[in-house]
């Protein structure tokens, strides 16, 4: 006989199960399902971790032997190195039973084949971690689709593929590596981060229909994963947007006590709130972060308010006649900043920004910094639009207010579309349409 087909959800999920009931839209039974909290890792089953030869996923591979595992498979594009080879011969002297796969996740062939192995007679099948995945940078307006596919490829479609080859399995853990990208966003990670979004919201799809799944939006490890292979100047971009590194060793016992709960998607991030808001825009600023700074609202631009005071306070305390240099040195100060240059450098105002090292994603971050600085919505590709010093002041000084300023008022962006408009409030009517007659006049209307 054929089992009836069957919905399932998740014990937490009661009202949604009587809902769906309700609306007659089910075929056969509907069921609850009960995930006890606590599953850790056990000695009679097998685990499998993609991405398994490179420093994290060996940290994880050690991890699972410490817990007690005696089965593990590890997958990779290709050999182990000799550090990977090392690190197998250890696990193995320790009683683990290793198997190596070389694999592409991205290949319903290989998925199926590597699958096979987890499934070993006799071994109960017990979990999966996905944490393979690769980078490729660049801003949006530089993005193209075999970049795209490139980084989704190992995340997404891995994970999908993974998903769909075990769905006849009953698995105590399925563990999904994304990245604090797809929460915060990150400069010039766009494909990356919609890679990890597709993996969190895969995880929820796996626990909606009562099967296991958790993705863990992971920070940056020190010593190991992506950031620990960028350099020294990639390292320090990231530890000026507040985002610190955190030891193997706290990685590994958040990934432990995550485990232990019911929880579908968790964030494990080494970070300082107040100095990674300021890296956002008023207007692009994630809703998260104005909920955990000092529970003020998302609106509330406290931090970019006193960034942008100390510009428009050094302008009101210059003459007029000195304001373009307060404004030209300002430009310059941020640029350094943003190409990593000592600050006694001095850079030619005539000299393209590209010249000098400027690529996309510091573009971004240099708007991102004058946006902050300056009060002003700013595009993202400013210092392609005005790609010198000079350029970029004459941007700015039109764009404050200042050309039409007098010496004892400096007006922000919003205040000049304020005093306008205060203007126009105080006119008649008649007054109104001879000033647009006279606005007309010319232009053939």
């Amino acid at each position: 006989a054929v089992p009836l087909p069957l919905r399932a959800f998740p014990a937490e999920a009661v009202s949604g199960a009587f809902r769906f009931m309700a609306q007659a839209r089910h075929i056969g039974k509907v069921v609850l399902t009960h995930r006890p909290s606590g599953e850790g890792i056990t000695s009679d089953g097998s685990y499998l971790v993609t991405g398994g030869l490179g420093g994290l996923g060996l940290e994880v591979a050690g991890w699972l032997a410490d817990q007690g595992a005696r089965h593990v498979v590890l997958v990779g594009r290709r050999p182990p190195t000799s550090a990977a080879a090392e690190a197998i011969a250890r696990l193995e002297r320790e009683g683990v039973n290793v198997e190596v796969v070389q694999a592409d996740v991205a290949v319903p062939a290989d998925v199926d084949r590597m699958i096979a192995t987890l499934c070993r007679p006799g071994v109960a099948r017990r979990g999966i971690f996905h944490a393979a995945g690769v980078l490729d940078d660049g801003a949006l307006a530089r993005q193209t689709w075999e970049r795209f596919e490139g980084v989704l490829a190992p995340k997404a479609t891995g994970a999908w593929l993974i998903d769909q080859a075990t769905r006849s399995l009953d698995l105590d853990h399925f563990v999904l590596f994304s990245s604090a990208s797809a929460v915060l966003g990150a400069p010039g990670q766009s494909g990356y981060a919609a890679a990890n979004s597709f993996m969190d919201a895969l995880a929820h799809r796996r626990r909606a229909e009562g099967r296991s799944g958790l993705s863990i939006n992971w920070g940056a490890w020190s010593e190991v994963g992506m950031a620990a292979r960028l350099g020294a100047h990639e390292q320090a971009k990231i530890a000026e947007r507040g985002i610190g590194a955190f030891e193997p060793a706290a990685g590994l016992a958040a990934l432990d006590a995550l485990l232990r709960t019911n929880a579908p998607q968790a964030i494990v991030l080494a970070v300082d709130w107040s100095v990674l808001s300021r890296q956002f825009s008023p207007d692009g600023r994630p809703a998260l972060l104005g909920e955990l700074l000092l529970g003020r609202p998302a609106g509330d631009d406290v931090d970019t308010t006193a960034a942008a005071r100390s510009l428009h306070e050094a302008l009101s305390a210059a003459e007029s006649r000195d304001r373009r240099e307060v404004v030209r040195a300002y430009v310059s100060g941020q640029i350094v900043r943003v190409l990593g240059l000592d600050p006694s450098d001095r850079i030619d105002p005539l000299q393209g920004l590209t010249e000098i090292g400027m690529d996309s994603l510091m573009a971004v971050e240099l708007s991102n910094r004058m946006s902050a600085g300056t009060g002003l919505a700013l595009p993202s590709t400013l210092a392609f639009e005005y790609p010198t010093v000079n350029d970029l002041t004459d941007h700015l000084f039109c764009e404050l207010g200042l050309e039409r300023s007098s010496p004892e008022t400096v007006l922000t962006g919003a205040e000049v579309t304020q005093a306008q408009m205060a203007e126009l409030s105080d006119i008649s009517d008649e007054e109104a349409a001879d000033l647009l007659l006279q606005a007309l006049e010319g232009t053939g209307y």
